[in-house]
């Protein structure tokens, strides 16, 4: 028994299984430091479709936007959006609260609103 796992194992070998195990997970590696580096630097903003006009907002300042005379406020605060007030009988497009991340949306129906976060890293779905 000693002499097959004394055989089976010599000192070349384990250099040979360390060397294809980094290269196989080098791109793993490289590809977890390239995104946390990647997101320090990346600026989020704001797109605004309201009423088929297209109004564009960094989240680096804080800021309210009005519309409809008032009755329509989006509020830009701490890098977070959300609608603060509107006029519309649901009320969905404030219950939604605050958005941040890239690909997150406000829709509201009836005042023809959508609100959408931009930036560099948008998903259309992800998997656990």
């Amino acid at each position: 028994m000693k002499k097959i796992a004394k055989s089976f194992f010599r000192k070349g070998d384990l250099l040979i299984y360390f060397f294809i195990f980094f290269v196989t997970s080098l791109p793993f590696i490289l590809t977890g430091v390239l995104k946390i580096t990647g997101n320090i630097h990346e600026s989020l903003s704001i797109e605004i479709n309201y009423n088929g006009t297209h109004y564009l907002y960094s989240l680096e300042e804080d800021r309210e936007i009005r519309f409809k005379n008032d009755r329509i406020i989006v509020e830009i605060k701490d890098k977070k959006v959300r609608v603060k007030e509107s006029d519309c009988p649901d009320k969905l497009c404030m219950k939604r609260g605050w958005i941040d991340k890239p690909g997150q949306f406000i829709i509201c129906m009836p005042n023809k609103l959508i609100v959408k976060v931009i930036g560099k890293e948008e998903y259309d779905s992800i998997t656990y």
